[in-house]
């Protein structure tokens, strides 16, 4: 059975760039919206603000399945507990989802087995209702 592709392999040869430009090509489609408005600027401020999330995508396109991409994510997270006001609560960094449904989406096999959920089922839902409650109860 032949390898399959890495990611990084994937996305190149479906957006035909070369690879060493994989990184910096990626990252505006993983972005958070708001965070690809404000990129220029931040980069102004400070070149390396992005670093952390270009050392995710390179480490995350070596990936040949999204089965390992939880693992993949580790150290950026730990990297995101310690990081600055703009990275945890303004949220200008990488979407973790967003990444994750690209590398699923590129290098599935029609003959793998089904991956497993980086995300469990209702991510996310109960910060959604305590913010629904927090505005009932207003």
């Amino acid at each position: 059975m032949p390898a399959m592709p890495t990611f990084a392999a994937c996305y190149c040869a479906l957006h035909g760039i070369a690879p060493d430009r994989f990184a910096g090509h990626c990252l505006p489609r993983v972005l958070y919206a708001h965070a690809r408005l404000a990129r220029p600027w931040v980069a102004a401020v400070d070149p390396d603000f992005f670093e952390a999330d270009l050392a995710l995508l390179r480490a995350a396109g070596e990936l040949r399945g999204p089965r390992d991409f939880a693992a993949c994510c580790s150290e950026y997270r730990l990297q995101l507990a310690r990081r600055s006001f703009a990275r945890r609560r303004l949220r200008i960094r990488i979407s973790l989802r967003r990444l994750y449904r690209l590398v699923a989406t590129l290098t599935a096999s029609p003959h793998s087995d089904p991956p497993e959920r980086a995300y469990p089922p209702g991510a996310g839902q109960a910060r959604r209702r305590r913010r629904e409650s927090t505005f009932a109860s207003v």
